[in-house]
């Protein structure tokens, strides 16, 4: 399949899991710099269903620092059509650097814990894992939450970064 075809499959939504694994899962062959751009065109146009196909070609394909841009561009959409914010959010836990540690505290900030929503959970999660002087500030801030539960999670999560 070529990069016209893929791109029209997954704008469609006819592209299968499979054809993305297949496309995509070469971990000699980067081809971030075709996800990129297109995740670009996916969050200008606010489709969420492409945004999914790709962040799962990126998983697939193996994410690195190239994404980060993107992936924090991501986490500021407060729509409905973005759903994806919690794998975004563990995205940029494995990638690992300071320059994301805003974006996700904005992200644990801005939502409420509940039972039907992890999203703070998982960005606190991707600060313990980037755990820097800065991710671990970020959490010192979330752990005096008014919101209990947040305050709660980000308390532990400090507590395992001391462990380690």
């Amino acid at each position: 399949m070529d990069k016209e075809s893929l791109k029209g499959k997954i704008w469609a939504g006819t592209i299968s899991f499979e054809e993305i694994d297949n496309f995509f899962d070469n971990s000699s062959n980067d081809k971030s710099d075709m996800i990129i751009p297109l995740l670009e065109t996916a969050l200008n146009e606010k489709n969420g269903d492409a945004v999914e196909y790709l962040i799962y070609a990126a998983q697939k394909n193996g994410v690195s620092n190239a994404y980060e841009d993107i992936f924090c561009r991501l986490l500021e959409v407060r729509e409905s059509w973005m759903y994806k914010l919690e794998d975004v959010a563990t995205l940029l836990g494995k990638i690992g650097s300071n320059r994301s540690v805003k974006s996700l505290c904005h992200l644990a900030e801005d939502y409420e814990m509940s039972d039907t929503h992890s999203i703070p959970l998982k960005a606190m999660w991707a600060l313990y894992d980037i755990g820097t002087l800065a991710a671990l500030e970020g959490l010192k801030s979330l752990s005096k939450s008014k919101d209990k539960k947040k305050a709660k999670i980000a308390v532990q999560q400090l507590e395992y970064l001391e462990r380690t």
